[in-house]
């Protein structure tokens, strides 16, 4: 028996948990001031357990896999544990009824769990995929050296659709590479040079110990134009880069007139950015490549702001070096710039003009949870004006 004091007016829902039992029903009662509430009975369901020994790829006991239960058609883990030193492992306290066990990553499972009873499923880890290919240019089917070879797929954050990248090489002299540490499922494989010269995405499909070789193909199509500054001229020692799925990685030189020439594009949507040592820059602006390419492109770049932060706590000292500022664009988690404090003192370069979040976070962290409050330590609203070198400085609490 149990009794809880101190309680508020209200209905409250009561509920029993117990080591080796799956958690009761929910119980609803509704108390006044004054109430004595004696008669609840919360009771444990009946409930069964799952236990087994995993096996490695070489048939001897796996130790320390992660091993977790779930109920098809929900991705959440129920319950979980790691296999001991002789590979056993053992979940209880599993309601009667159809579940499905996993050892990350390799091995997915159903079994049937009976009231009072253990379930031995033995399990036995599979073989990573292995996928190998060769970068090819399409005009003269000879391989591609240095490309990079991404693989990945589309997110979808906030409406915004993004590029999620989950793995990444380069290929060697012959164009060839390798990929032998994935997990099983379909993902998309884009190959790129500096620039944005790219693949189309490939999908590829891989189940557990198989083994692909496969030809990609770099993209027909070319962007061909010149980069110019508001009064005409070519703005001194340019780059610029397509951004696309995989693509985009690295800036391509521009001739000293400004001209440029981007081959082996696949056609379709990207953002184009393109910057000067003399303090230009532009984008990302959109732009679309048709199968027959671009040509007599003109890109305008525009003079760059740049930002000078000094971030202090309330009491006066610096931040720890375990902090970096950032320049997003409103409402994304796309950065235009970033970079970690030094001594409490950062120095963003080369931001195009424009309307920003500017947050200060915990380095590794804010750059992904931009809208969390348990990273970002600060975060305000700044607008900036082409050529201007703005000195801030910022106080937060933490």
């Amino acid at each position: 028996a149990h009794l809880v004091g101190a309680l508020r007016d209200g209905t409250y829902e009561v509920s029993a948990r117990a080591t080796g039992h799956a958690p009761s029903p929910v119980v609803e009662r509704t108390l006044a001031a004054g109430d004595l509430v004696d008669d609840v009975r919360v009771e444990l369901p009946p409930s069964g357990a799952v236990a087994g020994v995993v096996l490695g790829t070489d048939g001897a006991p796996a130790r320390g896999e992660g091993v977790g239960v779930y109920r098809p058609g929900v991705e959440t883990l129920s319950a979980s544990t790691q296999t001991d030193r002789d590979g056993r492992y053992r979940i209880d306290g599993l309601e009667p009824g159809t579940w499905r066990v996993q050892v990350y990553p390799s091995v997915v499972r159903e079994f049937t769990v009976v009231a009072d009873e253990t379930t031995e499923l033995p399990l036995t880890l599979g073989a990573r995929p292995l996928l190998t290919g060769t970068v090819v240019d399409p005009r003269t089917g000879a391989g591609v050296p240095g490309a990079r070879v991404e693989l990945g797929s589309f997110r979808e954050t906030d409406g915004k659709r993004w590029w999620s990248q989950s793995g990444s090489t380069k290929t060697d002299d012959d164009g060839r590479f390798r990929f032998d540490d994935l997990h099983a499922g379909t993902r998309l494989l884009v190959a790129s040079l500096p620039g944005g010269a790219a693949s189309t995405p490939l999908p590829v499909g891989l189940d557990w110990g198989e083994e692909r070789d496969i030809d990609v193909p770099l993209g027909s199509a070319h962007v061909a134009g010149r980069v110019v500054t508001p009064d005409g001229s070519a703005p001194r020692s340019s780059m610029l880069k397509l951004r696309g799925a995989g693509t985009g990685y690295e800036f391509l030189p521009c001739e000293s007139d400004g001209t440029f020439v981007l081959d082996h594009v696949a056609p379709g949507s990207y953002g184009l950015s393109a910057f000067a040592t003399d303090s230009y820059h532009v984008g990302p602006q959109e732009i679309v490549v048709p199968p027959g390419g671009l040509d007599d492109l003109v890109v305008h770049v525009a003079p760059a702001a740049s930002l000078v932060c000094t971030v202090r706590l309330a009491n006066g000292q610096p931040v720890e070096e375990l902090t970096q500022v950032q320049v997003v664009r409103p409402g994304t988690h796309d950065d235009v710039s970033w970079a970690r404090t030094e001594q409490g003192r950062v120095e963003l370069e080369r931001i195009p003009p424009g309307r920003y979040d500017l947050i200060v976070g915990d380095l590794g962290n804010a750059k992904h949870y931009a809208d969390d409050d348990a990273f970002v330590r600060w975060r305000e609203p700044i607008t900036l004006v082409g050529g201007e070198r703005r000195e801030l400085e910022i106080v937060v609490e933490r």
